[in-house]
Formats: structure tokens, C-alpha cells, sequence
């Protein structure tokens, strides 16, 4: 089956969504990776707690006003080492982790850090996304 580019960007984009909505409620939140996944998109959260079914229905709420606003979706470059400061001021410790394993092995793919698959820090620039208040990798 062809990949749908225009469907895995809108779903890219969702994630970033969500993840700001919950970044609205949860100022302390961690966020690890949003993949697009065959049939949507999820984001990796830490909270202190878990998430309530009212929650669910709150941050839901907060992603159709975020759309209604027809927020842009900032790009930028920088470098790595800027990054991975930026994210440590900004406590995203998971960011930070996922910089570093750029930096030192050239991937964050999991099934890429064993030893036989080292490629070494050959990324010196990396994306970051604004939208809203949210930035993310």
C-alpha cells in the first residue's frame, strides 16, 4: 500500500497538537517521541499522574481550539548542541536524551543503538518545530 504523505503530515501535526494541549494543562509534563503510526499518531507523555477519562475529553476540547486557530507551524534549524540546551532549560529531559544519542551514535532509532549498528555523530543540525507555545524536534 503507498505511503500517504498528505495524511502522516496532518497526522505529524495532530501529535503536535495534542501534545501542546497537554503541555496546557500539564506544565510539568516530559515528552518523549509523537510518531505517526499506521492508523493515527500517539505522543510519549510523562505526568505525575495518570490520565483521567475527563482528561481525555479536556485535551480533546483544547485540540479543536487549537485547530479552529489555524496555528502555523514554525520550522527552524539549529544546531544540535543549541538544541539540546534549549531542551535542557526547557526540563525535556527525553528531548535531551534523544539529542544526545543523535550526537553520539547519528540515530534515535532504537533498533539502531546496539554496537554493530553505531554510526557515530555525523548529525550536526537538527529541525525544530514551533507551534503555539509548543516546540518540539
Amino acid at each position: 500500500m503507498p505511503k500517504d504523505e498528505k495524511l502522516d503530515t496532518k497526522r505529524h501535526s495532530l501529535a503536535h497538537i495534542m501534545a501542546a494541549s497537554i503541555q496546557e494543562m500539564f506544565p510539568e509534563a516530559k515528552f518523549g517521541v509523537g510518531p505517526v503510526i499506521e492508523d493515527g499518531f500517539y505522543y510519549d507523555v510523562y505526568l505525575s499522574r495518570t490520565l483521567t477519562p475527563e482528561d481525555l475529553e479536556q485535551i480533546e476540547r483544547r485540540m479543536r481550539e487549537k485547530i479552529k486557530q489555524n496555528l502555523p507551524f514554525e520550522r527552524s534549524d539549529m544546531p544540535l548542541d543549541t538544541a539540546t540546551e534549549m531542551f535542557g532549560k526547557m526540563s525535556q529531559d527525553f528531548k535531551v536524551e534523544l539529542l544526545r544519542d543523535l550526537k553520539t551514535r547519528g540515530t534515535t532509532a532504537v533498533a539502531d543503538l546496539d554496537d554493530t549498528n553505531l554510526v557515530g555523530g555525523s548529525v550536526n543540525e537538527v529541525s525544530v518545530y514551533k507551534t503555539g507555545n509548543f516546540i518540539d524536534l
